[in-house]
């Protein structure tokens, strides 16, 4: 059944919220706190807090992660927007050598992927980094934030992080009027 935006809302501060692991990906995202655990890559705080004390999801592309394997998060089913659309907010660090990419779909079916709304390549730095997207569906729908690894692992591969924080503050699928 589709839930209402107030639920789909987390600031990742006592877990994952109503978001789901997809269960038809290689390997999940990590609920964390702090610097993570590979020097040179990721956050040393979250957007949130901004302390280290703060939370946020990431993934770590080393071993055991292969060539090709995929992370993928899903939002609980959401109700069709008005014709206005909705706007998608978070931020985002990818920060590492290696990093492949992150990318958002939005899907009606739950066997698929779903229609790109947008993707980004490669290592943007050592930041948090916010983004936006208008959402617009006739149907319910569903969020898919997946993140591929694409490349063969090397030693340099240790080094290649992404994490993704979804809050309060900057995320949530809202009418625009």
């Amino acid at each position: 059944m589709p839930i209402s935006v107030p639920e789909l809302q987390c600031d990742f501060e006592n877990g994952i919220c109503n978001w789901e692991q997809d269960t038809e990906d290689d390997f999940d995202w990590t609920w964390n706190q702090g610097p993570t655990s590979t020097l040179n890559t990721g956050p040393m705080k979250d957007n949130t807090l901004g302390t280290a004390k703060g939370h946020y999801l990431y993934i770590e592309s080393s071993e055991p992660q292969v060539f090709q394997h995929r992370a993928a998060l899903l939002s609980p089913i959401l109700n069709a927007t008005d014709v206005e659309g909705c706007t998608f907010r978070f931020y985002y660090h990818m920060f590492g050598k290696h990093i492949y990419k992150l990318a958002i779909y939005q899907r009606i079916w739950n066997n698929t992927r779903g229609q790109l709304l947008w993707q980004i390549f490669g290592n943007q730095g050592n930041i948090w980094i916010r983004k936006h997207l208008n959402i617009f569906s006739r149907r319910p729908f569903q969020s898919n934030i997946g993140f591929q690894k694409k490349i063969s692992l090397t030693r340099e591969q240790l080094q290649s992080q992404l994490t993704m924080e979804l809050t309060k503050e900057s995320f949530g699928c809202e009418s625009k009027t």
